[in-house]
């Protein structure tokens, strides 16, 4: 695997939560002890340890990749289509995705039904030389049963905890609407 490749739960290391999910699916992926070594170290893990954790399915070089996953591909259609189907489907019912609740916990209780985001990136030169002087996003999302209040909140602490802007170091304001 190339030395470059790196996965990582950053969160914690920024005085965040982590939040997108990597909760509530990486315990299921890779087991209670790993997932907390991955998320309270907010280290970087390279492909082949996340192939080993089972965090990902397999590590393979790049040059390898497209071909591996088209004969994958072409073996699987050779099977049966519904011996795949119930074998999906009970495979689903014995490992069961993070549920809606699961994701309330980190939503304070709300489900976003959409969200559509545009950034507008300002480009520019600092004293390091080019850069991203500037970010407005404009988001717009329905949340069933928050008020504009609670989503100009929640929208205001999702952009002051962003983990991307504090890593970027740069300004990032924002126009945030609650669709009906």
């Amino acid at each position: 695997m190339p030395d470059h490749t790196r996965l990582g739960q950053i969160e914690v290391g920024f005085g965040l939560v982590p939040g997108g999910g990597g909760l509530e699916w990486l315990p299921q992926h890779v087991g209670r002890a790993r997932a907390l070594e991955i998320v309270l170290s907010a280290d970087d893990f390279g492909a082949d340890t996340a192939e080993l954790y089972g965090w990902i399915n397999r590590s393979l070089p790049d040059a390898e990749l497209d071909a591996y996953v088209d004969q994958l591909a072409r073996r699987i259609s050779t099977f049966d289509a519904t011996a795949i189907a119930t074998t999906k489907q009970l495979l689903g019912k014995r490992l069961a995705p993070p549920t809606e609740a699961d994701f309330k916990d980190g939503m304070h209780g709300f489900t976003v039904e959409s969200v559509t985001t545009s950034a507008d990136v300002t480009m520019g030169r600092d004293d390091r030389g080019p850069a991203i002087l500037a970010i407005h996003l404009n988001v717009q999302a329905k949340v069933p049963g928050a008020t504009k209040e609670t989503f100009q909140d929640l929208a205001t602490r999702a952009k002051v905890e962003c983990a991307f802007s504090k890593v970027l170091r740069v300004d990032v304001t924002m126009d945030a609407t609650l669709m009906p």
